[in-house]
């Protein structure tokens, strides 16, 4: 796989003789030349725009190597799960291994650490917790856990471990569930449209007219802020290896940002319009993570030159009302 560095590209923007401002920094993370593969899609992104990044942690500010493959990250980017456990503040905390001695490797975490899920091979997943050990009651695919370890979803199904009571979020709401926070909100897809799930309410969020597809990928912590994709397309080019080679695919989709007030918006038109970003010719396709406050989002698109490729933007508005 070859990269072609990029340069940061910072953008302030004041309103002169306005009592806020809204600043915002875009930056291209890297591309893939000749698209010889997909782009790394970004999982997870801290309060200070930290991310995990292959076996090392990218920010604005450089890359920090683990040498170990980085999953999560906590929301003050104090906290790193890796395969192997959990890196607080430098130092490795080793997973402690289920009686039976298996082989077992991370893959999700509270945002302190005590709660955590993974497994021996991907269709093989527990839960552990620092105060109970292994929860052998509670198994199943995992695709998120919420930030104080309360909520757990599959792509089916959402989970309080308060209550113990699982609700099929499939069969009651025909709901594919892909985020969770923890007021335990879930975002994720209703056959075509974008959506938000909360204590049994179903709500649709919205498409980029003229498309007719939308879908959600992460949510805020206060709930305020979500962020997916919108497009015309029936397969998900971010996940799909059929598009690697037809970055033509991409330009049929894009990142979307959903607030209550304005209703779901291109990211692109919200850069332009409120932060007076140039993007240098990128082409934002698809947001796939939101830090816990909402002011950093990452996702993946094509660069000016075709490249697929990941970006992260960050936000800062000093008067909530400009964007939320």
């Amino acid at each position: 796989m070859e990269f072609k560095k990029i340069a940061h590209i910072l953008v302030a923007y004041s309103i002169a003789g306005s009592a806020f401002a809204a600043t915002a920094t875009f930056h291209p993370i890297y591309s893939i030349e000749n698209n010889s593969d997909l782009p790394f899609i970004p999982p997870e992104i801290s309060n200070f725009g930290q991310m995990p990044f292959g076996q090392a942690i990218w920010s604005p500010e450089g890359t920090t190597d683990l040498n170990s493959a980085a999953l999560q990250i906590s929301a003050d980017g104090e906290r790193v799960l890796v395969r192997e456990g959990i890196i607080d503040n430098g130092i490795l905390i080793p997973l402690a291994l289920p009686e039976d001695g298996m082989n077992f490797v991370s893959n999700g975490m509270s945002d302190d650490g005590s709660v955590r899920t993974g497994g021996k091979h991907s269709n093989s997943y527990q839960l552990w917790t620092a105060d109970s050990g292994y929860l052998p009651q509670y198994t199943g695919k995992y695709l998120d856990l919420s930030e104080n370890g309360r909520y757990i979803i599959t792509k089916s199904e959402f989970l309080d471990l308060s209550t113990g009571i699982t609700t099929n979020l499939s069969t009651e709401w025909d709901i594919e569930a892909v985020a969770v926070n923890s007021d335990g909100i879930v975002v994720g897809q209703n056959d075509t449209e974008a959506v938000m799930w909360k204590n049994g309410q179903v709500t649709g969020l919205g498409f980029i007219v003229p498309q007719t597809r939308s879908k959600a990928y992460a949510i805020s912590e206060n709930g305020k802020i979500v962020v997916g994709r919108s497009n015309t397309n029936d397969p998900d080019p971010s996940l799909s290896r059929a598009y690697k080679n037809n970055p033509e695919s991409w330009h049929i989709q894009e990142a979307v940002i959903w607030d209550e007030v304005h209703g779901m918006r291109s990211l692109e038109e919200l850069l332009a319009t409120e932060y007076n970003v140039d993007l240098q010719g990128w082409r934002l396709a698809n947001a796939t993570t939101i830090s816990s406050d909402g002011s950093h989002i990452a996702g993946i698109g094509l660069d000016a030159d075709g490249n697929l490729g990941t970006w992260m933007v960050r936000l800062v508005d000093e008067c909530s009302e400009l964007s939320w």
